[in-house]
């Protein structure tokens, strides 16, 4: 499977911010682009291109593909996020330690 353009651009930003990056986009069949670990947690991430105005249709590089879509609905565990800017990738990681920070006050 091909890289979007902003994959390692997503992908550095990821690491800056002290993340783990595991790229998974050579599995195909809709399986997400990155494993992040961050947190003491991990999360699935699909990388796509930001949606332009001028778009006027939706595309496998701007938006999930039927396939993807099949692969997210039928994943067990948290579902996959999409992710098209650096400032996403680091709201990713927000999500990521606030969910943490919930789950170690439920076990204490």
């Amino acid at each position: 499977m091909s890289k979007d353009a902003n994959h390692e651009t997503i992908c550095r930003a990821f690491r800056q911010a002290g993340a783990d990056v595991v790229s998974l986009h050579t599995l195909g069949s809709g399986v997400p682009d990155l494993l992040i670990g961050f947190a003491g947690t991990e999360r699935l991430v699909e990388v796509k291109l930001p949606k332009r105005k001028s778009d006027q249709k939706e595309t496998p590089r701007t938006h999930l593909s039927r396939v993807q879509r099949n692969w997210h609905n039928s994943w067990k565990g948290h579902t996959p996020l999409v992710v098209r800017t650096p400032e996403e990738a680091e709201r990713v990681l927000d999500i990521m330690a606030e969910s943490q920070q919930e789950s170690s006050h439920v076990s204490e």
